[in-house]
C-alpha cells in the first residue's frame, strides 16, 4: 500500500512527464518510472560520491618528474602546488615546504607584507590551495622560540643540511650554490664541495 506522499510524488512525476510529452513517447508505466527514478537517484549520488572523494588511490604527479622539489607531491595537493610556483617562484625560487614550519607558510601565503615589499594579495582560493599544499609538505612549528621567517633560523632548515658548511650566509639566494636544479624547483641534486669529490681516475 501507498502511502499518501508516495502517490502524490508518483502522480506529480506523471503529470512533469505528461508535460513534456515524454510519458506517451515512452510508453512508460507508473511503475517503471518509479524504479527509473529510484536507479537514477542512486547512480547519480555514486557518481557524485565519486566526484568529491575518488575511490582510487591517487598517484603521483604526472609532470616529466615524479617529484616536486624534494617529495613525490600527491595529485590531490598538484594545483597547490603549481598555485604555490605560480605566485612564489616568478619572483625567486620556490623553497621546498619541509625547510620552514607550517606557522610561517601560513604568514607567508597570506600577508603582503612580503620582507620588507609589497606584493599582491593572492585570491582567497590561491591561498588556500597553496596553504593545502603547503602545510601537507611542512610541519608545525614545535620549538618554544618564536616562528622563523628565515632560513637561517629554521630548525627544519638546519635539520636538513647536517654537518653544512656554508661558504656564505644563508638566505633564499644561496640555494643555488648547492642545489643546481633549485631555479627549476629541483632540490634533489647536490653540488658536492670540491674537496670531497672523487680522485679522477
Amino acid at each position: 500500500m501507498l502511502s499518501r506522499w508516495s502517490v502524490h510524488f508518483k502522480n506529480s512525476l506523471i503529470a512533469f512527464f505528461r508535460q513534456l510529452s515524454v510519458f506517451n513517447f515512452l510508453q512508460v508505466k507508473p511503475i517503471r518510472l518509479g524504479a527509473c527514478a529510484v536507479t537514477l537517484s542512486i547512480a547519480l549520488g555514486i557518481n557524485l560520491a565519486n566526484a568529491i572523494e575518488p575511490s582510487t588511490p591517487t598517484e603521483p604527479t604526472s609532470s616529466s618528474s615524479p617529484y616536486g622539489m624534494v617529495d613525490p607531491v600527491d595529485t590531490r595537493y598538484e594545483a597547490g602546488y603549481r598555485t604555490y610556483l605560480n605566485n612564489c617562484a616568478t619572483c625567486h625560487v620556490a623553497l621546498p615546504p619541509a625547510v620552514l614550519p607550517i606557522q610561517t607558510w601560513q604568514t607567508l601565503v597570506t600577508d603582503t607584507a612580503h620582507y620588507g615589499l609589497s606584493i599582491p594579495a593572492m585570491l582567497p582560493f590561491d591561498q588556500q590551495l597553496a596553504l593545502n599544499y603547503l602545510q601537507t609538505y611542512s610541519r608545525q612549528h614545535q620549538s618554544r622560540g618564536p616562528v622563523p621567517y628565515r632560513l637561517k633560523d629554521s630548525a627544519y632548515f638546519q635539520a636538513l643540511h647536517p654537518d653544512v658548511e656554508f661558504s656564505q650566509p644563508v638566505d633564499i639566494r644561496s640555494c643555488a650554490s648547492c642545489h643546481i636544479g633549485a631555479s627549476q624547483q629541483d632540490y634533489t641534486q647536490i653540488i658536492q664541495p670540491s674537496s670531497t669529490a672523487p680522485p679522477a681516475e
